[in-house]
Order: C-alpha cells, then sequence, then structure tokens
C-alpha cells in the first residue's frame, strides 16, 4: 500500500499522557474499531504503528493514544503531517 500524507487537524491533551489526534480523512469510508496504521518521519518512529479509529464523520478520523513510548512520544509532539 503507499503510504499518503494527511494533515492533522488536532493533536490535543485530553489528560496528562493521553491524546487525541484527529486527521482528514476523506476517500474511504472508515468506521470505529477499525485500525489505521501510522508513520511519521524522522527517527524514533520508523516503522508503521496500528492504532484504532475512535471518530469519523465523513471526513475528519481521529485516534486516541496514551503516551507510553518513543514512538508515541513523537507522536504527542506532531503538529504538521502524517503518513
Amino acid at each position: 500500500m503507499k503510504a499518503e500524507a494527511y494533515p492533522v487537524i488536532h493533536n490535543k491533551e485530553i489528560r496528562p499522557g493521553y491524546y487525541t489526534l484527529e486527521f482528514e480523512w476523506g476517500k474511504r469510508d472508515l468506521r470505529p474499531g477499525q485500525f489505521v496504521t501510522l508513520s511519521i518521519d524522522g527517527p524514533g518512529f520508523p516503522l508503521r504503528r496500528p492504532f484504532t479509529i475512535y471518530g469519523y464523520d465523513g471526513s475528519y478520523a481521529g485516534i486516541l493514544y496514551k503516551v507510553a513510548g518513543q514512538g508515541t512520544h513523537l507522536l504527542a509532539s506532531l503538529k504538521k503531517e502524517i503518513q
């Protein structure tokens, strides 16, 4: 599967160590509970990571994650694009 970049709408901390990340996803239908794999350019996130979709409104998708290691720490600092 070809990697594509999707603009991040927001990436905010909702509780200490827990974040929601919402990004544009207008191409395919998603349902909460399905998985997407994300990768970020840069050191510390060399492999794609699976995340469960918690919400989708037809054009935006969202994931909920806990900062638990180097990769999710990098994800928490993300502001612009994900793949």
